[in-house]
This record gives structure tokens, C-alpha cells and sequence, in this order.
């Protein structure tokens, strides 16, 4: 079992159920390195939302996807592409020595992008930042939360 997932164990242990830890623990999964992990430019340094978040929008065949990494040993709340075999493809990190473990939940770029635009912030796990979808999403699951978001017929003023 990973690290960060172990992690979330514990805390829904001693605290309960919490709406992002379930989440994470449903829809959750490691993703591996490749040889190609850090071949790519990467964007602005502490951006790694909107460097995901834009490269996944720019090229078809990768996926954005939000979690956690392990970074010396301690889980920091990062985003990064997959392909499509999904291996982790790297946009912000510069130095991965001291990177051992992501772990995190794809999401589809139609969902991404309605998200990003609804709550006029890069990122979508985080009800502090995505006040008006990461609480639907955490209520409905991965699949259904999308679809809400996705499916809804834009209203006229």
C-alpha cells in the first residue's frame, strides 16, 4: 500500500469521515515514474495546477490528475499529467530526487476546464479554492461529479 494512501487511512481513523479523505480513498490510485516522468518544460515554479492543468488542455493524449506526492517523506498537495499508458508526466517539479510516491485521482479535461471556469481557479479538489464544484464532486463521486458539471445546460440570464 503507498504511503500517501496509508496516510489518508489514518486520518479517517482518527478523525472521521471526512468528505476529501473519502474522496481520495475511493477514487485515489499511484501512479509511476517513467523514463519520459520529467522529459517535458516545466511551467512556473509553485504553479503546478495551471502547469498541469494547461498542458492537459493543450495536448490530447494527457490527463490531469490531483492528489497527493511524497515529498522527504511528507505528502504535499500537488497536480501533474498522465499519459496514456499512465505514467506520471511531470510539470513543475524540477529537482524529483527527492520525489517518492504520487497518488491521486485523473480527471477529464471537458470537467477540468468547466471547473477551472466556474471557480476562476486552477485546481479541483479543493473546497477552499473550488467552492462551487469540489463539494459536488466529493457528494456525487468521481464519475457523477463530472457529469453534473459537464452535463448541465448552460442557463441565459
Amino acid at each position: 500500500m503507498s504511503h500517501i494512501r496509508g496516510s489518508f487511512l489514518a486520518m479517517q481513523a482518527a478523525f472521521g469521515p471526512m468528505p476529501r479523505v473519502e474522496f481520495m480513498l475511493a477514487h485515489g490510485r499511484e501512479y509511476k515514474v517513467g523514463p519520459h516522468s520529467y522529459s517535458l518544460r516545466r511551467g512556473p515554479p509553485n504553479q503546478c495546477y495551471a502547469n498541469a492543468g494547461a498542458l492537459a488542455l493543450e495536448l490530447d493524449h494527457l490527463t490531469y490528475v490531483e492528489g497527493q506526492i511524497l515529498v522527504c517523506g511528507l505528502p504535499l498537495d500537488h497536480a501533474w499529467c498522465i499519459d496514456e499508458q499512465g505514467v506520471v508526466v511531470e510539470t513543475t517539479i524540477r529537482d524529483p530526487d527527492h520525489v517518492s510516491e504520487f497518488y491521486g485521482v485523473p480527471f477529464r479535461t471537458d470537467y477540468l476546464l468547466k471547473a477551472v471556469l466556474k471557480n476562476k481557479m486552477w485546481g479541483v479538489l479543493d473546497a477552499m479554492t473550488s467552492p462551487k464544484t469540489a463539494i459536488k464532486l466529493y457528494e456525487l463521486g468521481l464519475e457523477a461529479g463530472q457529469a453534473w458539471l459537464t452535463d448541465r445546460k448552460r442557463r441565459r440570464a
